[in-house]
């Protein structure tokens, strides 16, 4: 019962997912020359994705470090610049921040 706690195959497939896909936005921004508001409307769209993916997972504190783990060091491995890395991070880590109303 307590292993699973520590399982993570699943997390650290999600954060591959999430650092490829992050890629492929920024790609695609890029060759269409979006503006800066569009650009950030489709990362808020991954922001709230992961967020989701956090709820329905209910992950617990290790799972969630190991999944902002992977996804900056997924960045980080495709050559994104360490200040983007740190804003998309710090936007993943600050949907936890937000108080749940019951």
């Amino acid at each position: 019962m307590i292993f699973g706690w520590f399982h993570t195959k699943e997390v650290k497939h999600y954060a591959t997912s999430v650092a490829k896909e992050y890629e492929r936005l920024r790609k695609s921004s890029a060759m269409r020359m979006d503006d800066t508001p569009k650009r950030a409307r489709k990362v808020d769209r991954l922001v709230r994705e992961v967020k989701e993916f956090k709820r329905e997972k209910k992950l617990n504190f290790y799972k969630s470090a190991v999944m902002v783990s992977g996804i900056r060091q997924g960045l980080r491995t495709q050559g994104i610049p360490e200040p983007e890395v740190s804003a998309f991070v710090n936007s993943v880590l600050l949907t936890d921040m937000t108080p749940r109303i019951r």
